[in-house]
């Protein structure tokens, strides 16, 4: 895939936000493949100084990555066009932005594009089409892009490159134990009151729906603070629960465990989301909150018809 001439997408944020724009970036693509740039946005890297995407490995040849290198005007001005498309809530505003970002990266030798997408919001943008050198930046948080066909192939097809011990044997004790697989994620949500903090009664809720059909299967609780977590389930008569604050060390061999459920409470996280949308049994029921954010709503059709929604938020 030769880097000039290739459909791109813009790589922010952490493993779930990169996976949704990868997925956007192989949907608006014709001939789906894509050159993932995690030089002009801010994502987040794995012990190898490269984007955490790339710990994963993508059967075939769909997906490159560019080489790193700093690049802060490009990195600046394209953070400033992904804000825009964020709180844009006229196209034709966006549309006149994204024009004149265009003319402007041109003139200065930035970029070699034909044209360049911008996610309206966080969620789906309609109408997304590629022409040969095309760039996308956004969030792009969306079942849509994900559930096409061929690219739900290449998706579903990845594994961490490196598989350690303790990921081998957890994949070998969910396929025996055949666990519910339950999220709460803590951790930096905390400073971010917007995306709120799930209740304990949701994963309450939650739990109950799934023990309807799988009232002896255990519960595998993943959380970036397992400490407290614990407190969520204190004095509740839940059955057998294991705690799991990573596998391995690592977010792509956590990710990749937690596919293996036979049911899932998800928290309002791109993170257990993807764990829930590759599941490695499709029959396996999903709950997840809405809205998905306490101030803000829900990003545009995120949220699967086959999932159970449940309203995590204390009404007034």
């Amino acid at each position: 895939m030769k880097g000039h001439d290739s459909n791109k997408v813009v790589l922010n944020g952490g493993l779930g936000n990169q996976l949704f724009q990868i997925a956007c970036g192989l949907y608006y693509s014709v001939d789906k493949k894509v050159l993932a740039d995690g030089n002009k946005g801010l994502p987040n890297l794995n012990s190898e100084n490269r984007v955490i995407l790339e710990s994963l490995d993508f059967p075939g040849k769909e997906i490159a990555f560019t080489e790193r290198q700093e690049m802060p005007l490009q990195r600046q001005l394209f953070r400033i066009l992904l804000v825009a498309g964020i709180k844009s809530t006229a196209s034709r505003n966006l549309d006149f932005i994204v024009k004149h970002f265009t003319r402007l990266t041109r003139f200065l030798g930035l970029i070699g594009v034909s044209q360049v997408i911008v996610g309206r919001g966080v969620g789906y943008t309609p109408g997304i089409k590629g022409t040969h050198r095309s760039i996308a930046i956004g969030y792009f948080q969306t079942f849509r892009y994900a559930s096409d066909h061929a690219v739900f192939k290449i998706l579903k097809a990845s594994r961490p490159k490196r598989v350690g011990v303790e990921l081998q044997k957890n994949l070998k004790l969910a396929e025996q134990s055949l666990p519910i697989i339950v999220h709460i994620r803590l951790g930096d949500y905390l400073l971010e009151p917007n995306f709120g903090i799930l209740p304990p009664s949701y994963f309450l809720e939650g739990i109950s729906l799934l023990r309807e059909k799988l009232p002896n299967n255990p519960i595998w609780v993943f959380s970036d603070d397992v400490g407290q977590a614990k407190k969520y389930f204190q004095g509740e008569a839940l059955g057998e629960i294991i705690w799991i604050p990573n596998v391995d060390g690592d977010p792509v061999s956590t990710l990749e465990l937690m596919k293996h459920g036979s049911g899932y409470v998800i928290s309002n996280s791109t993170y257990s989301w993807w764990a829930a949308f590759l599941r490695s049994d499709p029959k396996a029921k999903v709950v997840a909150p809405s809205p998905w954010f306490k101030v803000g709503g829900t990003p545009d059709s995120l949220l699967p018809d086959s999932w159970v929604l449940l309203n995590p938020w204390p009404r007034n």
